[in-house]
């Protein structure tokens, strides 16, 4: 019995060294994100650098992930790059979607599907991935 419980102790000690080590790449990786931010031009890049960002701290601080993705929309507007607009929209969406503020999630989805429904057919699974959140959306919501 004593070497069971040793096992599992041992075990434990080893999972959550692993998701420390998890947590240390990511903030490496975000790091390093936020290095290409600094140096990026203001184009298509940017707008996607920008994105990145808003959508990996959607699941751990929602309201930089709006930043980010509010700096991102205004890029694209500003470019007039509908993709970038649409993605942006979406991550904006997604974000207030996490802080359960599900009406202004619903409205910057439904701004990314009118950009992604002017950008044609070859956008259907961005559509999907939109249409997606809403259902959610609404089924929260009421």
């Amino acid at each position: 019995m004593y070497s069971f419980y040793r096992f599992l102790i041992i075990l434990i000690s080893f999972l959550g060294s692993q998701n420390l080590y998890a947590q240390k790449l990511w903030h490496i990786n975000i790091d390093s994100i936020n290095h290409e931010l600094l140096i990026a031009k203001e184009d298509t890049n940017k707008v996607n650098i920008l994105n990145y960002l808003s959508n990996s701290y959607s699941n751990i601080d929602p309201d930089k992930g709006i930043e980010y993705g509010k700096q991102g929309l205004e890029l694209a507007l500003k470019s007039r790059w509908k993709t970038g607009i649409g993605n942006s929209y979406y991550l904006i969406g997604l974000n207030y979607f996490q802080k359960s503020e599900y009406g202004k999630s619903i409205d910057n989805n439904l701004n990314a599907l009118a950009a992604y429904e002017e950008l044609g057919e070859k956008f259907n699974d961005k559509k999907s991935m939109v249409l997606g959140l809403l259902v959610d959306c609404y089924s929260y919501n009421n």
